[in-house]
């Protein structure tokens, strides 16, 4: 797990991150699914923890990526999600503040083929929270999104 974290630290060196560890994250940076897709228009994080555990999103749509309240509590965390190699979207990253919800066009690439075996449309990105009044950033489980034909 920390060689994992570690090499995962030197790659997002390069894009100019600060990593860290803290020992408070046991799961791997990119996590496996453990419910059922839902199909979304977007997702919300909070505390580390996106509100589904891996969406499905039609090709060509657009994407909300958001901080969410829970129990009325605001999540003060800012969110960095960072596709490596294949991204569904413009950018290889998207930055969500509290208050400042981001919306993407969500595209397949050319290695998306539907109804492939396996797959070939699940695309998986770091989660990354970055904390206020702390330095580094902090790995949060997600599995990913599936772009699905229309």
């Amino acid at each position: 797990m920390k060689l994992l974290a570690m090499l995962t630290c030197v790659i997002l060196s390069s894009l100019m991150f600060s990593c860290k560890d803290d020992g408070s994250n046991s799961q791997p940076p990119f996590a496996k699914k453990k419910s059922a897709e839902v199909l979304a228009k977007g997702v919300q994080f909070n505390s580390c923890k996106p509100d589904h555990d891996q969406v499905q999103v039609y090709d060509g749509d657009q994407f909300t990526w958001s901080i969410a309240s829970a129990g009325g509590i605001p999540d003060t965390s800012s969110y960095e999600i960072v596709f490596a190699g294949r991204t569904p979207i413009a950018s290889a990253s998207v930055n969500v503040t509290p208050g400042n919800p981001v919306v993407t066009k969500i595209q397949k690439d050319k290695d998306c083929v539907p109804g492939q075996k396996p797959d070939t449309c699940y695309y998986t990105y770091l989660l990354l929270q970055s904390r206020p009044g702390t330095t580094g950033n902090v790995f949060c489980p997600d599995p990913g999104i599936h772009i699905i034909p229309k």
